[in-house]
């Protein structure tokens, strides 16, 4: 999975490597700087800075970390958050005619599939949203005014009701992105209702508990669940 994001984040560097003078800052990234790279922006969230600018975390005057000057310094990590590809831009226009999320769909569907291949969930799961605040362009970024972040990208989730374990997600894209690939006759169905059949595609028939909230309960959902040996 991280392989195929070092090799379209090459293709981003090569491109752009002719504009550097200093070429170190532009050289190739492998896996292990890459892993580097994902470690830094996870120390950036166990402080509480991954929402201040880059910048501020290198800087010298005792508000920075020296830490993150230890991982990489300010000048690469500048150059793969502007390379960082995680899909072929050479089929992306065509992939985003019938994905909106195209750029990052792949990497995502791949992270879910590994999620489901190595850990089995208990008897009883949760679905909910998840909000991931994001303010750059996107094509399917959600205004929600009366949220915290104001725009958001939402994520439908299926947990593990104790652990939190995630089995299954998808990106909401557009208003049919629920029930993606449903048969005609499921697509009648109330859009929530559709999001929980989507979402519980992978347990099916295995007799768990399925916890929702409001949003998507319904009659018409607890009929459904119940002939797909889910309850």
């Amino acid at each position: 999975m991280l392989e195929k994001v070092v090799l379209h984040t090459n293709e981003k560097i090569r491109e752009i490597r002719s504009k550097y003078k200093k070429q170190i800052c532009v050289q190739d990234l492998d896996l292990v700087e890459l892993k580097a790279f994902i470690g830094l922006l996870f120390y950036t969230a166990i402080f509480k800075e991954n929402h201040e600018h880059y910048t501020s975390w290198y800087s010298t005057d005792g508000s920075g970390r020296e830490i993150y000057r230890c991982i990489m310094n300010k000048s690469r990590l500048e150059v793969i958050l502007k390379t960082i590809r995680f899909d072929d831009t050479a089929t992306r226009e065509t992939r985003r005619e019938t994905d909106a999320s195209a750029l990052i769909s792949e990497l995502f569907n791949s992270f879910i599939q590994r999620c489901q291949d190595v850990y089995a969930i208990g008897s009883y799961a949760y679905v909910d949203e998840m909000l991931l605040t994001f303010r750059s362009r996107c094509r399917f970024k959600m205004y929600m005014p009366k949220k915290p972040a104001k725009y958001d990208i939402q994520i439908l989730c299926l947990t593990d009701a104790r652990s939190g374990y995630l089995l299954n997600a998808y990106i909401y894209v557009r208003k049919d992105s629920d029930g993606m690939n449903f048969p005609t006759e499921y697509k009648k169905l109330k859009k929530p209702t559709q999001a929980v059949l989507r979402l519980i595609s992978s347990i099916e028939g295995s007799n768990r508990n399925i916890t929702t909230d409001n949003w998507f309960t319904s009659i018409e959902l607890v009929n459904l669940l119940q002939k797909k040996w889910v309850h």
